[in-house]
């Protein structure tokens, strides 16, 4: 008995075959989705509803003196920060319309989805679409402790650049780590080098990366997980402790270190312990 000819096309002739089904978003992604979203409502509301304060009349005012991309505009001490990332910005803005709010709200917005989006990916690679995933998403994401940084303007092209480059980095990590892959390796030292020219503060990211690629592996079982994940990781330790060292001379070289007091003394009674 022969078999059955398979069923065809009057006009194309060859055999039918029912479409795959397109690919499902898991739910705990599409709370995740749902959940920044409603985030970004509530900065759109506070972004748009503040106002230069501060140190933001600084970068105003500064984005004035000189070109946009001098290095002395650019690596100017302020404050005791080295952020040529963030003047760039800034300044950018101001010349596109000074002392007008929208173009500082819009960055604020912009720079929160980045970090948002970055603190996803890395809680994905730590634990996949599980729901415990959205414990520490949602806890991220509204907790009022996040909210000063984020509505003074200043500040947050300091801490979301930076913070959006922690997520990043240490999710890479993981990644080069779990798979070998250099790419992950090339992008970590990228987005590290990133995260230094907004804020100095980034420096602590190779650390805190490395550690939590080593808790990662510890957890899965690796008796030995800071030699797994030294010489696994090699690659991007490497050059982003070199990078380290150099951004740590650049800012030694720019900062007035005459503002760095040597009295002990005064320094003793500044907690109020005496």
């Amino acid at each position: 008995m022969n078999p059955a000819a398979p069923v065809t096309s009057a006009r194309t002739g060859p055999p039918y075959r029912r479409p795959m089904p397109a690919p499902r978003m898991p739910r705990v992604a599409l709370v995740a989705v749902l959940l920044i979203t409603v985030q970004l409502v509530v900065r759109v509301v506070l972004a748009f509803g503040g106002y230069f304060y501060w140190d933001d009349l600084i970068l105003v005012g500064r984005a004035g003196t000189g070109g946009l991309l001098s290095p002395s505009y650019l690596f100017d001490d302020h404050d005791g920060h080295v952020m040529p990332g963030a003047f760039l910005v800034a300044g950018a803005i101001i010349r596109v319309a000074p002392l007008v709010w929208t173009g500082p709200a819009i960055s604020l917005v912009v720079l929160q989805l980045l970090e948002s989006l970055a603190l996803l990916r890395a809680l994905y690679v730590i634990s996949s679409w599980r729901p415990v995933l959205l414990i520490p998403l949602t806890f991220a994401l509204f907790t009022p402790l996040a909210v000063p940084g984020f509505a003074w303007w200043a500040a947050a092209l300091n801490s979301l650049p930076m913070l959006a480059a922690l997520a990043w980095v240490c999710a890479d990590a993981i990644l080069l780590v779990r798979t070998g892959n250099h790419r992950y390796a090339v992008t970590g030292v990228l987005v590290y080098l990133g995260g230094l020219l907004f804020f100095e503060k980034a420096a602590v990211i190779p650390f805190v990366s490395f550690a939590v690629a080593a808790l990662q592996c510890h957890v899965r079982g690796d008796r030995s997980a800071l030699a797994t994940v030294w010489r696994a990781g090699v690659r991007l330790w490497t050059p982003s402790l070199a990078l380290t060292v150099g951004w740590v001379a650049l800012y030694l070289a720019v900062v007035d270190q005459r503002r760095w007091s040597s009295d002990l003394s005064m320094t003793w009674d500044l907690p109020g312990w005496c």
